[in-house]
């Protein structure tokens, strides 16, 4: 490839394009931006803007065999599932949700997590939104990012954990009618009536339509560890030996 044609390619900032030796080297170069909500009493939720357009209700054991394919859907144009063929999207997808609901991003919050489902016909499922509890070092990495923020988060009811929002997804066909928000506001009143007070979240670095999904339903973003404003400030606090 010549060096002319490699500056003209688009970049993505999940990937890292290099150019050694007349050869293009494409590697993933993944980063995630880390975000907190306040919940609020569910009355001062707003309201969901047409509840025409899905139901929202509590999951159940047998949406787990569909949500893989409605996940590699909603991540079709997203990577790192956009780079898949259409049945390996699935499979990808497959694994991640079954990691999920067997704990590998921590215990399930299950009263939280929520579906769509179309209107007229309660099996099919639209989008989900999956809660769990961050694991020990994920909860000591979130404290000390949160205590940047802001020094004191709100108080949270003795021996509740962090919770986190581990997925989100909606189909393509209702994407951008508010049934991410309509999620969302379902599993936070559960919350805020199990007694959590605050929803972390994250999304990759470049999945723009993630990251003002997140700006818009009132989300506040977290620096990250290495952020060298951070890294200044703490070697200023740092006496000297």
């Amino acid at each position: 490839m010549p060096f002319q044609s490699y500056e003209r390619l688009p970049r993505h900032p999940s990937y890292k394009l290099e150019f050694w030796d007349g050869q293009l080297r494409i590697s993933p170069r993944w980063r995630s931006h880390s975000f907190f909500l306040e919940l609020q009493p569910p009355a001062e939720r707003p309201p969901v803007d047409d509840p025409g357009i899905a139901t929202i209700r509590p999951l159940a054991a047998a949406d787990w065999e569909v949500l893989p394919e409605v996940l590699a859907a909603a991540f079709r144009d997203a990577p790192p599932l956009g780079m898949l063929a259409n049945r390996r999207r699935v499979c990808a997808a497959r694994d991640w949700l079954l990691s999920t609901r067997d704990g590998g991003e921590g215990a399930l919050v299950e009263p939280a997590c929520v579906v769509a489902v179309d209107t007229e016909d309660n099996s099919k499922v639209s989008g989900a939104l999956l809660v769990t509890l961050m694991i020990s070092t994920e909860r000591s990495w979130y404290a000390s990012m949160r205590a940047a923020v802001l020094p004191s988060p709100p108080d949270l009811v003795e021996g509740r954990e962090q919770a986190q929002m581990s997925w989100i997804f909606v189909r393509p066909r209702a994407a951008g009618q508010g049934v991410g928000t309509a999620l969302l506001a379902a599993s936070a009143r559960t919350l805020w009536n199990s007694g959590y007070r605050e929803l972390a979240s994250a999304t990759h670095r470049g999945n723009d339509a993630s990251m003002s999904w997140h700006w818009r339903n009132g989300f506040r973003l977290l620096p990250h560890s290495d952020s060298l404003r951070r890294i200044r400030s703490r070697n200023r606090d740092q006496p000297i030996p």
